[in-house]
């Protein structure tokens, strides 16, 4: 599960998406600018909480992809653009007594979940109303923990399908804890909150909250989350003594600018998953493959207790047995030569050992390694080239069937029947994971080259 990185910046020609920033300069500012109801009260919202408008260089607007913030007045780099108090911020500790009393193994996000929960159903009496009438009404996040099981086929090939199922077994695990805050609460709750409901809260708690402050509590900070998303967005935020934090401006920048937040350096796979949108061309994506001994394999009891003597475990059932197979993440590194797609050594090594064909195979391979000292189990090539070869050939078929799975995908989306803005998120995450598998193959031949 992944908060927010603590970053934001100013920059008036990064585009990405929404949570997306704006493509271009907002030179029509004054159309721009959030002057509807809940902004203005927001706004006012935050005076009456005796805030420093004059450390708030910011104002609420729309931009094409949504709420956003934009810089009301020139600033330089170096310069407080936000500054606002802790007494702002929700976070778990300001549940109610009862409440915290209640709770055993909540995370933090379902601890803030059940605090907003309560504050809304204070209505107009809440001390947070202004900001809680600003967060997502149900049905306006397109996490894909809300995509039925026939839209999430779509991305079966892709590790978003089990991050989310995973996310979902997650949720039902919170909600227990949270049905019985609110049925033992009723005076602040709705008893009857359904497991979607709950979802819904969770979502739009897990997209905003910050792991901020001296002991990395979840935060949600009003004004500073309707930010929106840029991954080259550096500057960071300071906690200043008189128990405030500041956002200070990395650059500088012209009235109409847009602020942006980083989230962190996510891919689109995580994007979609924790905060319903993705970003086109997203230099963070990833890809994966999975390897696994077959379970007819003479020798998989060996090559498994090779691999637990050298701490390569796989993932375990649910009886904490080995299962023989791992995914392996493929991304673009920067290296001295510039940026590149590679297969992790790791990957390399399990496909060695998997192809390993005799015990004698088995014993030379582990010759081999301890030749280098302490390196890596398998890690590095093979002396012979005719085995170095296969275990290649085995990380190439699977790469290559994985990009074949991603083709099919993609083309089959045309024939499903998903909403504009979640098609378009399939896409996005189908074609940057298609296209590291495509280049993953590429720098995999080119290697086995370099090394013979």
């Amino acid at each position: 599960m992944w908060a927010r990185a603590l970053c934001l910046a100013i920059d008036g020609n990064a585009g990405l998406g929404r949570r997306f920033s704006c493509s271009t300069r907002i030179h029509a500012y004054a159309q721009n600018l959030g002057s509807s109801r809940t902004h203005l009260e927001f706004m006012s919202w935050l005076r009456s909480r005796g805030e420093d408008m004059n450390s708030i260089a910011v104002a609420i607007g729309m931009s094409k992809h949504g709420r956003a913030l934009f810089a009301h007045r020139p600033m330089c780099a170096g310069e407080c653009m936000i500054k606002f108090s802790q007494d702002l911020v929700l976070t778990p500790e300001k549940l109610p007594c009862e409440v915290i009393a209640l709770l055993d193994q909540a995370n933090e996000f379902t601890r803030v979940s059940l605090l907003v929960m309560a504050e809304k159903r204070k209505g107009q009496n809440s001390a947070w109303a202004p900001y809680i009438e600003c967060l997502p009404s149900f049905g306006e996040i397109h996490s894909t923990i809300f995509w039925d099981p026939k839209e999430l086929a779509c991305l079966e090939c892709s590790p978003i399908h089990r991050g989310t199922g995973e996310r979902n077994a997650l949720l039902q695990s919170e909600y227990r804890e949270v049905k019985k805050v609110v049925e033992s609460c009723p005076h602040l709750y709705d008893p009857d909150v359904s497991l979607e409901q709950f979802k819904h809260e969770y979502a739009t708690v897990s997209s905003r909250a910050w792991g901020q402050g001296p002991h990395s509590d979840m935060t949600m900070i009003p004004l500073v989350d309707f930010a929106n998303h840029d991954p080259r967005s550096r500057t960071l935020f300071s906690h200043a003594d008189d128990n405030c934090t500041v956002v200070v401006a990395s650059r500088d920048y012209q009235t109409g600018d847009e602020v942006h937040i980083c989230y962190g350096d996510h891919s689109n796979a995580v994007l979609a998953l924790d905060y319903g949108f993705v970003v086109p061309d997203n230099p963070f994506d990833e890809a994966e493959i999975f390897l696994e001994i077959p379970s007819e394999d003479p020798l998989r009891e060996i090559k498994l207790q090779y691999m637990a003597q050298n701490n390569m475990n796989t993932l375990q059932d649910s009886n904490g047995t080995q299962t023989g197979g791992r995914p392996f993440t493929i991304m673009e590194v920067t290296s001295r030569g510039g940026k590149e797609v590679v297969v992790p050594s790791a990957a390399r090594a399990f496909a060695r050992i998997i192809t390993s064909d005799s015990l004698a195979d088995l014993e030379e391979l582990n010759r081999e390694s301890e030749v280098y000292g302490v390196v890596p189990f398998a890690s590095r090539p093979r002396h012979d080239r005719r085995k170095e070869q296969r275990a290649t050939n085995l990380l190439l078929a699977l790469i290559e069937a994985h990009a074949d799975e991603h083709k099919r995908a993609i083309q089959s989306l045309e024939a499903t029947a998903l909403r504009p803005e979640r098609r378009y998120i399939a896409e996005c995450v189908l074609q940057g994971e298609l296209s590291l598998l495509l280049k993953a193959s590429t720098s995999e031949i080119q290697r086995y080259g370099n090394d013979y």
